[in-house]
């Protein structure tokens, strides 16, 4: 039964966030439809439109829930800082999966004039930092994973700005390339912070205690019930 605190945790954030969508409905400045139903829909698009989009972004949560959950089991019993590299991980997956979502970079770049360039570069700049702090941790992990993520996510971004005139020329062939390299950089991106976290809670946790699981036993309070008046009908 989970306790009072746990579900306004769960429920409170979320009926909040409805309410402040009900008040903008509500005052004219915000359209149910266009931000609460599917964006095919809305569109009228093809329901595959924007697909290898949607399950790379699928793909950066994974990765961001898998580390957050492992960085939670691993701290309690850390010594070696793998808490802090999950938790780091996991969030650094948080904001790669809320800028590929909502296309931030393009959108800094129309609304507020802020080039998409200095927003990747911030990007890399807390991936290179990530990288840093934790070297000494990823040289014992599968970092083979990690190498192509960053070679194929280093590759679409090159192409989306620094060769851009050189690839805008293929047509098509543009959006193959750019996006393709991405997905691979997410699926080796997800992959390998998903190995690392088995590897570090394998690590963490002793095998006694992943073995001694819990046994419940299950009675079923009906078939318990008419037992107990049975046996008492005997006795009596």
């Amino acid at each position: 039964m989970l306790s009072p605190r746990w579900l306004a945790a769960i429920f409170v954030p979320a009926a909040g966030l409805l309410v402040l969508i009900a008040i903008g409905g509500a005052t004219g400045y915000l359209d149910f439809r266009s931000l609460m139903a599917d964006a095919t829909a809305v569109g009228e698009l093809h329901p595959f439109t924007g697909a290898m989009s949607n399950l790379g972004v699928l793909l950066w949560w994974t990765a961001a829930t898998v580390s957050l959950f492992a960085a939670a089991v691993v701290g309690r019993r850390d010594e070696t800082g793998a808490s802090r590299f999950l938790l780091s991980a996991g969030l650094l997956s948080v904001c790669l999966a809320v800028d590929d979502l909502f296309l931030i970079h393009e959108t800094l770049d129309r609304g507020w004039g802020i080039p998409e360039e200095v927003v990747f570069a911030a990007l890399g700049l807390a991936v290179g930092l990530h990288l840093f702090v934790f070297r000494r941790l990823i040289r014992h992990t599968s970092y083979g994973l990690l190498i192509v993520a960053l070679v194929m996510l280093g590759a679409s971004v090159a192409m989306d700005t620094i060769f851009h005139p050189w690839v805008r020329p293929l047509g098509h062939w543009e959006f193959f390339l750019e996006d393709g390299a991405k997905w691979l950089g997410i699926v080796s991106w997800c992959a390998y912070y998903t190995s690392a976290s088995l590897q570090l809670v394998g690590a963490a946790v002793p095998a006694s205690a992943r073995t001694r699981a819990p046994v419940i036993e299950w009675k079923p309070a009906g078939i318990e019930g008419e037992r107990d008046a049975a046996r008492r009908r005997v006795r009596g």
